[in-house]
């Protein structure tokens, strides 16, 4: 995959469209010079002005998120009912009468989330410290209060291997992008060269516990896993123990009284 940044796909889609700046801006309802810092990297849109970008464009977020090459994958096609008109975004919003009209589910993203948490056994409070945020804050986004930002979209993606797409409900297809990458992947390797990012990540096993080492000796022994949805390079030794939370959760039959079954 290419790795695309936002604000890359932002403008090539624009253009690909002949839309000016400010023709996006209105259908937003923001005014140019706030759209233009999202095609700069200056701002990153809101979760709800993503969706919004979404269906202008009729693509998945994935795609707007540099996550699939694939504009549509796992898109309910084509998105065809851009109809229902929303409150404006008070923190960018500008006059309403070149409001496009949207079809933006905020009940649907919570039942998404609360389906997905109880499905994996999941209270909000484990899932609020694997995802590093306060419990009252994500109770926040299963009753419809607030939605989480796409870094919290990404997590949660990652941690349920579904797409963020179906997380917003704009699909009932829960398969991840098929790139082969993280979100966390794509986000942050640009930040360090793949050896030193190698590096990092075994200075910081050799601080973890021995048990804990043995698990994240077996998730890395499983290519397939779509684990890594924390921040390493922030914390990656708190991060590991993270992984090895969420294995314990996910598998407790490889642990017994504390240790790993062997």
């Amino acid at each position: 995959m290419n790795n695309k940044s936002l604000a890359t796909r932002l403008k090539e889609l624009r253009l690909s469209r002949n839309l000016k700046q400010q023709d996006v801006a209105d259908m937003l309802g923001l005014t140019q010079s706030a759209y233009a810092f999202y095609e700069q990297g200056k701002r990153e849109p809101t979760t709800l002005t993503l969706q919004k970008l979404a269906q202008i464009y009729n693509v998945s977020t994935d795609y707007l998120l540099g996550l699939t090459d694939n504009p549509n994958s796992g898109l309910k096609s084509p998105d065809d009912s851009l109809s229902l008109p929303i409150p404006q975004e008070s923190e960018d919003a500008v006059g309403s009468s070149q409001q496009f009209s949207f079809n933006l589910s905020a009940q649907l993203l919570s039942q998404r989330l609360i389906h997905l948490r109880k499905e994996r056994g999941f209270t909000q409070r484990q899932l609020a410290d694997l995802i590093r945020i306060s419990p009252s804050t994500y109770n926040q986004y299963e009753v419809g209060r607030l939605k989480p930002n796409y870094d919290v979209l990404m997590n949660l993606a990652n941690l349920y291997n579904v797409s963020i797409d179906y997380i917003l409900g704009r699909t009932d297809d829960p398969t991840p992008p098929k790139t082969g990458r993280s979100s966390f992947e794509t986000r942050n390797e640009s930040q360090y060269p793949k050896d030193s990012r190698q590096q990092m990540i075994e200075e910081a096993i050799e601080q973890l516990e021995p048990e804990e080492q043995r698990i994240i000796r077996k998730i890395r022994s499983s290519p397939d896993l779509n684990l890594q949805f924390k921040d390493f390079d922030s914390d990656p030794v708190e991060s590991l123990r993270d992984l090895v939370k969420v294995w314990r959760l996910l598998h407790p039959e490889d642990f017994e009284n504390g240790t790993e079954n062997k």
